[in-house]
């Protein structure tokens, strides 16, 4: 379970799903998002969900229902309810696996690992075959619908890392002073991650081929990037201070009045989840959204006797969330959050 444990941490990243649902009717139980003469329209979300446990630790969930993350036997998986937990085979040379991000179209994203952890590799998962993501000490963060996926990539010299972006299978480098690491990409490419600069500060990013290089952070403060969602939304921390980006400029959000909060994924009506508490070991699972605000998911559970919700690691268009909690003395168990209707 150490070992499971220390994978996860290596593993983790933000996620995000990307797509609006397709039902109008869903709306109003999930809180999800349609178009209505391309305008987004979002419904408060719930405030009660049931829980499905999970065979792995999920690190991610698109608009399908389809899960990503870890089995027990540490490696990277899909599981679903229709054809239940698919295993995907371990890349040759490689000890362990994690599902890091799963797109609409059921295309994941892995990092495979060493004995060790010191060598890691990105690879995407799809029809069937593993592909090799390009590029030195690799690893990928997130994918977007159209397979681009963003992430890091180390130079063969230095060996000094960099924020890269791979668009069908070439790698990218997104061009920095100092090195960094890109951490996310909503549909229309816009990317989100942190750079240093010469001075070794360390700082949010948004760019684009199309807009170049912006910084989110303030200049007299680290900052570091969290999630894009589909509107180019994002969340930036500093501290243990959280801001929401809207496209033109920061605004500070109310979290948790005591401990620090750490957001994890958004989806398209702003709404995120994430991890709160002193430490990692006395974490909590929280929701947020513009209507509510901040909420604990221990809460809002409707019957899961014995569940200890640790934190809520994604969060799809139809408001479902994934995460990683306890069960009883059992640690590190996965679940599922579907929201309830009219509760």
């Amino acid at each position: 379970m150490k070992v499971l444990r220390s994978l996860y941490a290596a593993a983790s990243g933000i996620r995000l799903s990307l797509v609006p649902c397709l039902f109008a009717v869903l709306a109003a139980a999930t809180g999800c998002v349609w178009r209505t003469d391309s305008r987004l329209v979002c419904s408060a979300p719930p405030q009660h969900y049931t829980l499905v446990p999970l065979p792995l630790l999920p690190s991610a969930i698109n608009d399908h229902r389809q899960i990503t993350g870890i089995t027990e036997r540490h490696r990277a998986a899909i599981w679903s309810e229709g054809s239940g937990l698919r295993e995907i085979p371990i890349p040759s040379g490689f000890a362990s696996s994690a599902g890091i991000g799963i797109n609409n179209r059921g295309h994941v994203l892995l990092m495979a690992y060493d004995l060790t952890f010191s060598r890691h590799q990105a690879f995407t998962f799809s029809n069937g075959r593993l592909a090799q993501l390009p590029g030195m000490q690799t690893r990928g963060f997130q994918l977007n619908d159209r397979d681009e996926v963003v992430g890091e990539a180390a130079e063969t010299v230095s060996g000094k890392t960099n924020p890269v972006y791979w668009s069908n299978g070439d790698l990218h480098r997104i061009d920095t002073c100092c090195g960094g690491s890109a951490k996310d990409i909503d549909r229309q490419g816009h990317v989100i991650g942190d750079m240093y600069d010469v001075d070794g500060h360390y700082f949010a990013f948004r760019w684009s081929v199309k807009d170049g290089m912006q910084r989110l952070g303030p200049a007299d403060r680290f900052s570091s990037a969290l999630a894009i969602n589909a509107q180019g939304h994002a969340l930036i921390e500093m501290a243990r201070e959280v801001d929401f980006y809207d496209g033109a400029g920061l605004v500070k959000l109310s979290l948790a009045k005591k401990f620090p909060s750490h957001p994890r994924a958004i989806n398209e009506c702003d709404v995120f989840v994430g991890a709160y508490g002193p430490f990692a070991d006395k974490y909590r699972a929280f929701i947020w959204d513009t209507s509510a605000g901040f909420g604990d998911l221990n809460d809002r559970l409707v019957s899961a006797a014995g569940w200890k919700l640790k934190s809520a690691d994604g969060i799809n268009a139809r408001g479902e969330i994934v995460g990683k909690g306890t069960l009883a003395s059992d640690e590190d168990r996965g679940y599922l959050l579907i929201p309830v209707s009219g509760k």
